[in-house]
């Protein structure tokens, strides 16, 4: 007789431990939040930067027309931060199956690819040179991993 390793194997209380791990598993709206609170941290630390962050150099100089009207309002020179309705609007969008994170203004995205024929406010002016203010999604990638690596570690423990 060859030595076998036996046991028995009680199917019920498995089967509700995984049942009730696929639930947590769908209920992911915390973590997604964490990812978009993540990114969003990553785009104000790119302002900070103003661009490194996302392109290893900074961002494309404002023209001399810009400085000289906001030197008229009494503003300063900081790129993309004229009054911070761009850099402090960010709308965070997330549910169970889905996380966004997208500008609270609708000149933002004109900023972040630029616009070389700029005819955003009607007719044609200077063109807005990109100041890419997003992350690509390689370089937000492994941290993204490791929060919902931590989420998976908590469900399936």
């Amino acid at each position: 007789m060859s030595d076998l390793l036996a046991f028995k194997f009680n199917s019920k209380p498995f089967h509700d431990d995984m049942k009730r791990k696929k639930e947590a598993l769908q209920k992911r709206e915390a973590t997604n939040a964490k990812a978009v609170a993540y990114i969003d941290k990553w785009i104000q630390d790119n302002f900070k930067s103003q661009g490194v962050k996302a392109t290893g150099g900074k961002w494309h100089e404002l023209s001399d027309v810009t400085l000289s009207m906001r030197r008229k309002k009494g503003g300063g020179a900081k790129i993309l931060e004229d009054n911070g309705n761009l850099k402090g609007h960010w709308k965070h969008l997330y549910t169970h199956d889905a996380a966004k994170i997208q500008s609270g203004v609708e000149y933002g995205l004109v900023h972040d690819q630029g616009n070389p024929n700029n005819r955003m406010f009607g007719k044609a002016k200077a063109p807005i040179p990109q100041r890419k203010i997003t992350p690509t999604r390689e370089q937000v990638w492994p941290d993204i991993k490791k929060i919902f690596k931590l989420f998976l570690g908590e469900v399936l423990k």
